[in-house]
């Protein structure tokens, strides 16, 4: 008998299941579900092709009661053979009616949604500031960001018990001004639902629903008064014996529980954060192997990695049992004070920016320092390092651009890595108008990074071709989103790759190529890996996960969100030959770029359109599902391209990216198993887009500890800003720690 195959499906939908048995005499085939023998019915429907020999079951209308194990047994009078499979129901949320909810000035208001889905759903609360103005038009809502000052009183929750999912918002210390429709909005990758709920802020005087009881009891035994009391807010409580108040004492003891549909408050989990950390039983996966084991954190370090660690007195534990214990993320690309371009447009700040890379499980970012042109580096890194120390809610370093080549820049590039801690300065082959370098240029920073044991990285693309290609595409009558890929071909990359190779090699200096997206640049890049250059490059998750096809949608604003440089290329194979780059190590690292602007802009020039990206959020749960859940990368792999390659890019590893003793307490406990879909509803970005919107993704983090504070529980975030630290790199022993990351 052929094997019975598992099966997923969507509620409402149809779907079957076949096996072919062949015996003689033919055999009596009966069909199970979860124990009980199948009986056709409207909905279940047995079939039997003689000429196939094949034996189908139709289910015409999947529900919930129809998933679990299925098992066919064929027999006959020579024996009998049993397949098995199963069927997984996948439904949209159901919210149940949440109803109205009622407090008191001062009290803890509490909101509580009862809804089943399959998978689990994600659930997000919006307060709606206006209501729609005409029927079918769409009400004013803001999403409720408890990371957000302005949302500091509001918190929400969720516990799971199956299919069924309790979602609770929190209001402290309510205010008149909290009055008001709610709404909950539940994601799967099934479906979507919305519900709204009113909460009444009012007062109440105090009264007895239920008047006190008279007791008779007998002398020496214990007996109990019981008043039930209603009051908004919540009333004070004196017992009295005639005209005197009774206080607490060996013979009386007072109780007060609280009734309501508010129900009981947990404290919550950061308030547990001592400093001292217990994660317990987890895999724990390094790039170079994994275990079980526990790790304890202290003052910020991991100071034991091992079995069984005793519990100290003042730790907060984390069970991380069958969970996954990874070094925290290290992104070396992201943009969070000024564009490349100069303009001043940028969405996501060092605070939004970051409190987004720590719900992604990123714990440590490398933002570009961009200075005027022809101005100082020392003042452009000395405010960008001021606004970081201000606003960033995990630790940093910087990198720092030429965008001009004088003696001061020499000069100051010494400064910058021998004082402040910066190991790559970046260089652009491209904006002509704006921080273009030419090749005379870059092969003196080049020689001079050498000499200082620091890297340069190079954003490769011949802006000369770029220009040229845009006055002939705007002269053509090209101005749509589509001409920022049409003038960034995939020529246009390869040879700036190629030009900037060649001079590596010349001066014998590593060069790190950023973000590079097209197959041309990547054979580019093999090309003098295999000769021995130090060629480093790192793809933005962008470019492993969608295309550049978007760039022709008939929406003039999605199609802008997608616009970057170099550009996502349009075809469906090459984000997949750059996962396997990554995979087989010619591309070392994976970034996110992150970079998100306003796109606000007229619809008459596709040069108009400011560049950007997405993905210090997504970046780690993106790249497990395209790389690990597929079965494609190893754990180690994915831990070293996320984490350990950058560490050692940055010559501060072990400090930074592994799980050992010593090392910066920066860690992640991913649970594999979360599943989330991506939206920009729930995404912790400023930017009101994503271009990852509904990808749907396995692994999630559930806990992120950096710098030894629990900064996400249970996939919720309580980072606060100026707490992170600067990380100056080192230029000691360069090119072991190169030839590591390599």
């Amino acid at each position: 008998m052929s094997d019975l195959k598992d099966k997923k499906a969507n509620k409402g939908a149809k779907t079957f299941f076949t096996i072919k048995c062949r015996s003689e005499p033919p055999p009596e085939v009966k069909w199970y579900l979860n124990g009980a023998e199948v009986v056709e019915s409207d909905n279940i429907k047995v079939s039997f092709k003689e000429e196939e020999h094949q034996y189908r079951l139709d289910i015409l209308d999947v529900q919930s009661n129809t998933a679990g194990e299925l098992k066919v047994v064929a027999k006959n009078e020579n024996g009998e053979d049993v397949k098995v499979g199963s069927l997984e129901v996948q439904f949209s949320p159901e919210i149940a009616e949440i109803g109205e909810w009622k407090a008191g000035p001062g009290d803890e208001a509490k909101i509580i949604a009862k809804a089943k889905a399959y998978p689990f759903a994600e659930g997000v609360w919006y307060k709606v500031l206006e209501e729609a103005a005409e029927e079918g038009g769409e009400a004013k809502v803001e999403k409720i960001d408890s990371s957000d000052k302005a949302w500091a009183r509001y918190s929400s929750s969720v516990e799971e018990n199956g299919l069924d999912a309790t979602y609770t918002l929190t209001i402290k210390d309510a205010v008149l001004d909290d009055a008001g429709s709610y709404e909950l909005s539940c994601t799967n990758r099934v479906g979507h639902m919305e519900s709204r709920a009113k909460l009444a802020v009012i007062t109440e005087e105090p009264s007895f629903p239920k008047p006190l009881a008279d007791i008779t009891t007998t002398l020496g035994s214990t007996s109990t008064f019981e008043a039930i009391v209603a009051g908004v807010p919540r009333p004070t409580v004196e017992w009295y014996q005639g005209d005197k108040v009774l206080a607490k004492g060996k013979r009386r003891m007072f109780e007060e529980e609280v009734t309501d549909s508010g129900g009981l408050t947990a404290t919550p989990f950061f308030s547990k954060d001592t400093g001292v950390v217990l994660i317990k039983g987890g895999n724990i996966v390094n790039s170079d192997g994994e275990n079980i084991a526990d790790v304890l954190v202290e003052d910020g370090k991991i100071t034991a990695v091992g079995d069984e660690i005793e519990i100290p007195e003042n730790a907060t534990v984390i069970d991380a049992s069958g969970k996954l214990v990874i070094p925290g993320g290290i992104d070396t690309r992201t943009h969070f004070q000024q564009a490349v371009d100069g303009k001043d447009d940028l969405v996501d700040d060092f605070e939004s920016g970051t409190h987004a890379a720590l719900a992604g499980g990123t714990t440590m970012i490398v933002d570009l320092v961009i200075p005027e042109k022809d101005g100082s580096l020392l003042d452009a890194f000395n405010s960008w390092k001021e606004s970081a120390e201000e606003k960033s809610c995990c630790d940093y370093s910087l990198s720092v651009a030429i965008t001009s080549v004088t003696d001061q820049t020499m000069e100051e590039m010494e400064l910058l890595a021998k004082e402040n801690g910066v190991t790559i300065f970046k260089m652009f082959m491209s904006y002509s108008n704006s921080v273009m370098i030419d090749s005379k240029d870059l092969l003196s920073v080049m020689k001079k990074a050498k000499s200082l044991g620091c890297v340069v990285q190079v954003h490769a693309e011949n802006g000369d071709m770029i220009a040229e290609n845009c006055k002939n595409l705007l002269a053509q009558g090209v101005t749509g989103p589509e001409g920022h890929l049409m003038a960034q071909s995939d020529e246009v990359e390869e040879e700036a790759v190629r030009r900037i190779c060649v001079l590596a090699k010349q001066v014998g200096a590593p060069v790190y190529i950023s973000g590079p997206t097209s197959t041309a640049a990547l054979e580019v890049i093999k090309e003098f890996k295999e000769k021995g250059v130090p060629v480093y490059a790192d793809p933005s998750i962008a470019a492993l996960c969608v295309d550049g096809s978007h760039y022709y949608n008939k929406c003039y604003n999605h199609a802008a969100n997608f616009v970057t440089s170099p550009p996502l290329r349009d075809d469906e194979e090459t984000k997949d030959i750059l996962l396997e780059a990554v995979i087989d190590g010619t591309l070392n690292m994976v970034s996110s770029g992150h970079c998100t602007r306003d796109r606000s802009v007229t619809q008459d020039n596709f040069t108009d359109i400011p560049e950007g990206g997405l993905g210090v959020e997504e970046r780690l749960a993106l790249l497990y599902e395209r790389g690990v859940e597929s079965g494609k990368m190893e754990l180690t792999q994915f831990v070293n391209v996320t984490s350990t390659a950058a560490a050692k890019l940055l010559n501060i590893y072990p400090r930074k990216g592994c799980i050992a003793e010593g090392s910066d307490a920066d860690i992640v406990v991913l649970d594999p198993a979360a599943n989330h879909t991506i939206s920009h509803k729930s995404h912790h970005s400023s930017a009101d887009f994503n271009i990852f919107e509904d990808l749907h993704v396995t692994a999630r983090p559930e806990f992120v500890v950096a710098g030894g504070k629990i900064v996400v529980a249970e996939f919720q975030t309580n980072a606060a800003p100026g707490q992170a630290v600067f990380v100056e790199c080192s230029q000691d022993n360069r090119a072991v720690c190169l030839q590591q990351c390599y």
